[in-house]
């Protein structure tokens, strides 16, 4: 049975992704690989194996329930839990050896709880999460002699991280700044009660603007699938670093036929032909994850031909104009993002079809088409 819409990923270019982003960072620096959100929409088996093979030394994911799958299948390398653990979880991670983040006090004092109760077994690896800035998960600068207070030599802090607020950006370089001594006041009142954690700040961007940032360790996400952070970074770094994209997304051709001028397409004839036009149904719509609001504004490629979408995206199909396409049948290929004869869509070309950004374009692909690993 042949798929009607599916993500091919290239193993090739993740590994070459990750082999040329190293080789940028300053020398001994630790690459976390982010297969959180399905590897980004990638794939997360497929981005994990591939990542563990090229060499990371860490995985991270948002959620518990994707630790314990990568364990099952990864017994050795550390995979980090960005989420706060969940309490009823602890068990489950000290189990397992999965690398918890703790970002709030109350989390913190119930770990420390459980720890003294479980003395003689293996400690929990725990990250514990700063907010420098973010106004997300992390503990707050006022809490830093509270948190150093609670801890004792039963305890096993790992890491200490925390996440930028614009760090793919030279504008906020100086509120970047601002973030990393917050986070150098974080560090230096662990190393003065003698613990020494890994340090990581960055994901992708922050090595490239400013190197400094780079620390223990760098979170690589966006940039391991062969995407740009930001049409910044990428103006600024793409002469010293190549990436990439790894993902294709296509589908196949399911109907061809020709309609007359003053014909309504798709819902509230949201397209109205102004002459004879020949169009293609595709069996793909924004259940798929294709946005919908690129309704009208996107195009796709058949037999190396530009096609633009007619009309309204709709839950399972949209429609092509193929007026300029010879022989088009059902059946042929359709490529949604990647390369078709000489022409290229790009996620990055899409997201500004849709008004968003290249991360949403690929993590918003559903997780139940298929993802097939090409070389």
């Amino acid at each position: 049975m042949q798929h009607r819409t599916w993500v091919e990923i290239s193993t090739t270019a993740i590994k070459e992704n990750i082999t040329n982003y190293r080789k940028v960072l300053p020398k001994g620096v630790k690459i976390m690989a982010v297969v959180k959100a399905n590897a980004y929409g990638h794939g997360r088996d497929i981005c994990a194996g591939t990542a563990i093979k090229s060499g990371v030394d860490y995985l991270a994911v948002f959620t518990m329930e994707d630790a314990v799958i990568l364990r099952k299948n990864n017994k050795s390398i550390p995979i980090l839990v960005l989420k706060q653990i969940d309490v009823q979880d602890i068990k489950i991670a000290q189990n397992l050896n999965i690398d918890i983040t703790i970002s709030s006090l109350p989390v913190l004092k119930e770990v420390i709880k459980f720890n003294n109760k479980n003395i003689s077994k293996k400690n929990l690896n725990i990250h514990l999460k700063i907010d420098s800035g973010l106004s997300r998960q992390g503990f707050l600068l006022d809490e830093v002699k509270n948190v150093v207070g609670l801890l004792n030599k039963n305890i096993k802090i790992k890491g200490l991280y925390t996440h930028f607020t614009g760090a793919e950006s030279k504008k906020f370089n100086s509120y970047t700044q601002s973030q990393v001594q917050e986070f150098l006041i974080w560090a230096k009142a662990f190393e003065d009660i003698g613990y020494l954690p890994i340090l990581h700040t960055s994901a992708t961007s922050g090595p490239l603007l400013l190197n400094v940032l780079a620390f223990d360790m760098v979170r690589l996400g966006i940039g391991m699938y062969g995407l740009w952070p930001s049409s910044e970074i990428k103006n600024i770094m793409e002469k010293k670093l190549t990436l990439k994209p790894a993902l294709s997304w296509k589908t196949v051709v399911s109907e061809v036929k020709t309609i007359l001028p003053d014909t309504g397409v798709a819902y509230e004839a949201s397209f109205i032909t102004n002459k004879k036009t020949k169009i293609a149904v595709l069996p793909i719509g924004y259940w798929d994850g294709l946005p919908r609001s690129a309704t009208n504004n996107i195009d796709v490629l058949i037999r190396g031909h530009r096609c633009r979408l007619l009309g309204r995206v709709m839950m399972n199909m949209c429609i092509v104009d193929v007026n300029n396409v010879p022989n088009v049948i059902p059946g042929d290929e359709v490529v949604i993002i990647g390369h078709q004869g000489k022409e290229t869509i790009s996620a990055d070309e899409m997201a500004i079809c849709a008004g968003t950004i290249n991360y949403e374009i690929v993590t918003r692909i559903n997780p139940e088409i298929p993802r097939i690993a090409i070389k």
